[in-house]
């Protein structure tokens, strides 16, 4: 069995994001609906736990989110409460979730971040995880892996690895000084560059220092 880390920009809960980014959202599950509500087997149920932030600020953004719909709360428990949404037919574009199912991939962890979603997923081989890639690919959805190992190994196969995205960041980084002492630009300077938020900077230079093999 295969572990993929990887990152993927999507279009899921991406304006709920935006509007309450102090809410941290993890993934608990997604899975067909069993039709006792009524709802259509053609959609998707998402579970996810939403903590920090304006719940109320945070439950507005996702009634207004044009991926999902009737969203519903299941707990709220230490600061913490679980919600489930139905996909819409625009959200439904954008879950791969019928594509791991079919290639007997599992999801163990998905978290949202600022450019999509971190997540960690168990595949049957190296084949299914070319084939699950290339959904995204076809889509022109970033998907950037982070690390692949076989379950079970004391080490990563295959990364960390540098990605396009953190050795631009790294790069830029380095033309402008950012690592001399003292440093000749700053986050919110290479940020304005890259088109990008400081913290989104401070991330990809985090992790791309983290991979890199410097």
């Amino acid at each position: 069995m295969i572990i993929v880390e990887f990152e993927v920009d999507s279009p899921i809960l991406r304006e709920t994001r935006r509007a309450v980014p102090g809410t941290t959202i993890t993934l608990e599950a997604e899975q067909a609906p069993d039709g006792t509500d009524g709802d259509s087997h053609d959609s998707i149920h998402l579970l996810f736990w939403a903590s920090g932030g304006d719940f109320d600020d945070f439950e507005s953004a996702l009634a207004a989110d044009p991926t999902v719909t009737s969203p519903r709360l299941l707990a709220d428990a230490d600061g913490s409460r679980l919600y489930r949404v139905l996909y819409t037919d625009e959200g439904m574009r954008w879950t791969a979730h019928r594509e791991w199912v079919d290639l007997d991939a599992t999801l163990l962890h998905a978290e949202a971040v600022e450019d999509g979603w971190a997540v960690r997923m168990r595949f049957p081989d190296r084949e299914s995880v070319v084939e699950f890639k290339s959904w995204f690919d076809e889509r022109d959805l970033p998907f950037e892996t982070n690390s692949l190992y076989t379950e079970g190994a004391s080490g990563p196969e295959l990364g960390p690895q540098l990605t396009d995205a953190q050795r631009e960041a790294l790069l830029l980084a380095w033309e402008r000084g950012y690592f001399e002492v003292p440093r000749e630009t700053d986050l919110l300077g290479l940020a304005a560059e890259l088109g990008l938020s400081d913290s989104a900077v401070s991330q990809r230079l985090r992790r791309g220092v983290t991979s890199s093999p410097w």
